[in-house]
């Protein structure tokens, strides 16, 4: 074989072997794009739904309120429905949300309970902001603040103020603020109830001295119910040792629930319709 030849051979051998590595440069390149820096094959991942993705599945709002405190959240004996100003916010949260809303009735102390374990997605009642609940609970912004209201025996002019209770009988309702701050106070016998009526109920018959609730809620009872008012009065001159905020409740890790309500909330308060909720509830 002449020279010639021998140089055209090796330009085809050397050509050949060319086309080969880059057609193996290239499907290396293909499947280097399919796998991941340790050379496993990459898989996509599809975001796991929201607590809020899921309400909207399911299209319904479960929302916790006790039938105990009026005016935020009450029983109407002629409906057999829970009402009151909280209903009415929850209610514009379902409206904005083309969400269903669905009020369970629950004793307050189980409020809290409930939302951790996510029997309901909502409470909305008279609940006060506080940082122990904000531990194992999220808050919204305040929807709304007050005192609370001292209530004694009609002939009692003794006991006025915080100061005065010291070695007497307090009631409280189980799972309030009040409830909670009392413990500090040794000297003070603290008794608590479920209900704001049965204290009213102890106070009537002399077994308790005073109790403490929600301003609003123990004003309104004794302004509606004429038998309460015979027999015990509210301490107009007291003035509450706290003052309390009010707003809905969520299980933790609910951030853009909450972000959505709290918009719900900010647009209500600007457009006046909050506004409009508090005067139809007495408490503006």
């Amino acid at each position: 074989m002449n020279k010639r030849v021998k140089l055209i051979l090796c330009v085809l051998v050397i050509s050949l072997i060319s086309v080969g590595l880059l057609t193996a440069c290239s499907a290396g390149n293909q499947e280097s794009d399919a796998k991941d820096d340790k050379g496993k094959a990459k898989v996509e991942v599809q975001a796991e739904p929201t607590f809020l993705d899921e309400l909207k599945e399911t299209g319904v709002i479960r929302v916790g309120s006790t039938p105990t405190g009026p005016p935020f959240t009450f029983l109407n004996p002629k409906s057999n429905e829970i009402e009151g100003l909280m209903v009415d916010i929850a209610s514009l949260v379902g409206d904005e949300l083309g969400l269903k809303v669905e009020i369970n009735a629950i004793q307050f102390s189980s409020l809290i309970p409930s939302v951790q374990s996510e029997k309901i997605d909502l409470v909305s009642a008279g609940m006060a902001i506080t940082e122990d609940r904000a531990k194992v609970i999220d808050f919204s912004i305040p929807v709304y603040s007050y005192g609370g209201g001292l209530v004694v025996a009609k002939d009692n002019n003794e006991i006025k103020q915080f100061e005065d209770f010291s070695g007497k009988k307090i009631g409280v309702q189980e799972g309030t603020v009040y409830a909670n701050y009392m413990k500090d106070y040794p000297e003070i016998e603290t008794q608590t109830y479920k209900s704001i009526a049965d204290m009213v109920k102890e106070l009537k018959f002399g077994r308790l001295d005073a109790l403490i609730g929600d301003y609003p809620i123990v004003a309104r009872m004794l302004a509606e119910n004429p038998d309460f008012k015979k027999d015990v009065k509210l301490v107009r001159e007291y003035k509450p040792k706290e003052v309390v905020k009010i707003g809905m409740g969520f299980p933790k890790g609910t951030d853009e629930f909450q972000d959505t309500v709290n918009a719900i909330i900010q647009k209500l308060q600007e457009n006046g319709e909050l506004d409009k909720l508090l005067e139809k509830w007495g408490l503006k």
